[in-house]
């Protein structure tokens, strides 16, 4: 069962609704919340939005977020703002998710504070750790920091370029975008995925009528994907990259032409050898 069922029951269950009055509330049948908190389907985008606004969580809290462990430390309050349930929080919630057809703007109230150390470059090797540990990015200690003075942005990460990346063996320097409903279209940005990793992509919004994002490489021969909302697990806006690698010395045109030259001295002294035989 995905995380994201089992929060829709324990969440309604603390809101002290039957799953016939909360599928009137969300304006569904009763079947579909059965199923859904039985795990026999999943909610669409559509739905995942209405849901999240309903228990007024983030979506990434929705579908990433054990509930199970942190309902005590959570509030659950309806449209009009009436108190559910309540405990003392202990901890930051991500930022709210604007759920405007338009998906308009955000709250980066989350940003991380400027550290003096630089920025925490994550490598390739980590990516795998990273994706398994939800708090991975809140945990700097061992992790190597890079010196970019012309970068004065205090919320960057470095990242190893994935492998559909142009330009092999490049770090991305990135911002997070802390809505990720809030992106620029068209633009390529750095994705962490559940089902295909860190990939970096041309995104399009799909979402009000597909729920996908279509997700486009600029690398030949990688097929375009449609990746669902709830399989993106992070936006992140590339800053600047620098690659690893010297780039390749370009022949000289004067140089081809002494090497086509020598070559055409070679044969005329072979053919000539040949004839006096």
């Amino acid at each position: 069962m995905e995380l994201v069922n089992e929060n829709i029951r324990i969440l309604r269950t603390k809101m002290g609704l039957t799953q016939e009055k909360f599928a009137e509330l969300l304006g569904v049948k009763r079947s579909l919340i059965g199923a859904y908190e039985e795990g026999r389907a999943f909610p669409p985008a559509n739905n995942l939005m209405k849901l999240s606004k309903v228990f007024n969580v983030s979506l990434d809290e929705l579908v990433n977020v054990s509930f199970e462990n942190k309902i005590k430390n959570t509030q659950i309050r309806d449209e009009e703002g009436t108190l559910f349930f309540s405990g003392e929080r202990t901890e930051t919630r991500p930022s709210k998710v604007n759920f405007e057809a338009s998906y308009g703007n955000f709250d980066s109230t989350d940003e991380k504070k400027s550290d003096s150390r630089g920025i925490p470059y994550i490598k390739a090797v980590l990516f795998e750790k990273y994706m398994s540990n939800p708090d991975f990015g809140q945990l700097s200690e061992g992790l190597p920091y890079l010196q970019l003075p012309f970068l004065s942005k205090s919320n960057l990460t470095a990242f190893d370029s994935p492998n559909d990346f142009l330009i092999e063996n490049s770090i991305l320097i990135c911002e997070k975008l802390h809505d990720k409903y809030y992106f620029q279209e068209g633009q390529n940005y750095l994705l962490v995925t559940r089902n295909h990793g860190f990939i970096y992509r041309r995104i399009y919004n799909q979402l009000n009528f597909k729920g996908v994002y279509l997700a486009s490489s600029d690398k030949s021969g990688i097929p375009s994907l449609e990746i669902s909302a709830v399989d993106v697990k992070e936006i992140w806006k590339i800053e600047a990259y620098f690659s690893k690698n010297l780039p390749q010395p370009s022949p000289s045109l004067e140089g081809i032409r002494r090497k086509i030259e020598d070559l055409k001295t070679e044969i005329d002294f072979m053919d000539d050898f040949q004839s006096r035989k």
